[in-house]
């Protein structure tokens, strides 16, 4: 995410639209849109539909400097997109899917 800088979040938060013009920089071959719909979501604790700075840093963290079952922790939470503590199904087919 080294690629958001000051003009392209100036306010310290990204929309879904934001993230995903940067995501997918990461991955210009193939269509990452998809799935950075359900990265964003587990970035954005609060479920507002804006990753603030303070929910892009403490994620991050975790991802990269976090024990074992934190990091795993946020990868349920990629799955389970309804927040009820499991993964069905059709949750795990649609995040397949968008990968």
């Amino acid at each position: 995410m080294s690629k958001c800088d000051l003009k392209d979040c100036p306010a310290g938060q990204l929309t879904i639209d934001d993230f995903q013009r940067i995501y997918t920089t990461f991955f210009p071959y193939g269509d990452a849109k998809p799935f950075s719909r359900y990265v964003f979501r587990a970035f954005d604790k609060n479920g507002d539909g804006i990753m603030e700075f303070k929910e892009f840093l403490t994620t991050l963290s975790v991802i990269t400097r976090g024990k074992l079952e934190e990091k795993l922790k946020w990868a349920f939470s990629v799955y389970d997109f309804d927040g009820d503590d499991f993964i069905s199904r059709e949750e795990m087919t649609d995040v397949i899917k968008a990968s």
